[in-house]
């Protein structure tokens, strides 16, 4: 899903549908925003590693967060080289390791 969607949805686990007058292009132009007080932002965690001194993150939106999936992808009909498949292998084991601390 989209941005937007993941928005929408959060606030309706909530009990309210957000008013959004304007959608910005990267996380920095959203925490500018917010900055000169045009409103609030939903941002990733991860986004939080070049966070402005004049705006302040609450981190516990809801017992239950937005959470988003990723994925490893990579070009069809190709076998991958032993550098890749060890680094699939890597990033799989990697994300199974972050879910099994999640529970």
């Amino acid at each position: 899903p989209n941005v937007l969607a993941v928005l929408e949805d959060a606030c309706e686990a909530a009990g309210f549908a957000p008013t959004v007058s304007f959608e910005a292009r990267s996380y920095q132009e959203a925490q500018a925003m917010v900055a000169v007080g045009m409103g609030i932002a939903l941002e990733p965690q991860l986004s939080l590693y070049s966070l402005r001194d004049d705006i302040s993150v609450i981190t516990a939106v809801s017992p239950t967060p937005p959470a988003r999936s990723i994925v490893l992808a990579r070009r069809g009909g190709e076998r991958p080289s032993p550098a890749g498949a060890a680094m699939g292998r890597i990033l799989v084991e990697a994300g199974r390791a972050w879910e099994a601390t999640q529970s």
